[in-house]
């Protein structure tokens, strides 16, 4: 699956690496900095780490989503057990 974010302007393609692209569809994963990989080659002066982190930072309430349901589920595991 590929994915599209507008920097300043320009569009810029970019996907997970393919070690990760099924783990894109597990309920908890979590995507780190080094698991994004970018497709469009001409970046007008951004450098491939500065676009990576400006994806993730995009990205991030997605993962804070993910946080707050792994944990919701991890509570009610727990008090079911009590």
């Amino acid at each position: 699956m590929i994915f599209s974010i507008n920097i300043n302007g320009l569009v810029i393609d970019w996907c997970y690496t393919i070690n990760n692209q099924e783990k894109q569809y597990h309920q908890t994963w979590i995507p780190k900095i080094g698991d994004i990989q970018i497709l469009t080659k001409d970046l007008n002066g951004l450098t491939v780490s500065e676009v990576r982190k400006t994806i993730l930072e995009d990205i991030q309430p997605d993962i804070q989503m993910v946080r707050d349901n792994t944990n919701k589920k991890a509570r009610a595991r727990r008090e079911k057990n009590v």
